[in-house]
């Protein structure tokens, strides 16, 4: 019969060895600081690359040829109401004009108010607006129909210029005089939905 001492010698040395071998299998952390490989510094950047748009607002820009001119939203830091407008009016950043982004709003334009009544919200602009063809007009009131409209709240725009109401088109280049809203210009803005899936072709019997 094996002596107990022995035993009990057995049992703590196979106990140091599973401990090890656990130990060893761990991830141990790094004693210094060290040197991240260039391949691998991507996955850690967060900050946003140079000229990217951030924020919680949104303006529309162009976006596409001038035959498939479609309207899409860019992300702004710039609060509801005069400020977003008027960041529309400062125009596609750098990098979005890298990415192709254009402006229908001339040049120049001044913003005098903007501000919200009830659910209308109301741009007073400066004579500068007037100056767009009528295929320039249509596409540069729909950018400020659209931003307008993402305010919480909004449901319509009227646009005046030097505080006067005027005419302008909607999105089949009808004149209107009424307040206008994103219904009215159809088909105009990118769609963020993804497309329908293609329906299966029957199986032969």
């Amino acid at each position: 019969m094996t002596d107990p001492f022995w035993r009990a010698r057995a049992r703590a040395g196979l106990a140091l060895i599973v401990a090890l071998g656990v130990a060893g299998c761990s991830i141990q952390p790094n004693s210094a600081p060290r040197d991240v490989p260039e391949a691998q510094r991507p996955q850690l950047d967060t900050e946003p690359d140079a000229g990217q748009a951030i924020g919680a607002g949104r303006v529309f820009l162009l976006a596409g040829g001038s035959a498939e001119t479609r309207l899409r939203s860019v992300p702004r830091e710039a609060e509801p109401g005069a400020p977003i407008i008027q960041s529309l009016l400062d125009g596609p950043n750098e990098g979005e004009l890298d990415d192709g982004l254009q402006t229908a709003l001339p040049p120049g334009l001044e913003l005098y108010s903007a501000r919200p009544t009830g659910s209308t919200f109301t741009i007073d602009l400066s004579d500068e607006l007037l100056n767009l063809n009528s295929a320039q007009l249509r596409v540069a009131i729909a950018q400020l129909v659209f931003t307008a409209s993402e305010i919480d709240g909004v449901s319509d725009v009227r646009i005046l210029v030097d505080d006067t109401p005027r005419t302008w088109p909607d999105g089949r280049g009808t004149l209107r005089s009424s307040a206008l809203s994103v219904h009215d210009f159809p088909d105009v803005a990118e769609t963020t939905q993804p497309p329908f899936p293609a329906i299966p072709s029957p199986r032969p019997d």
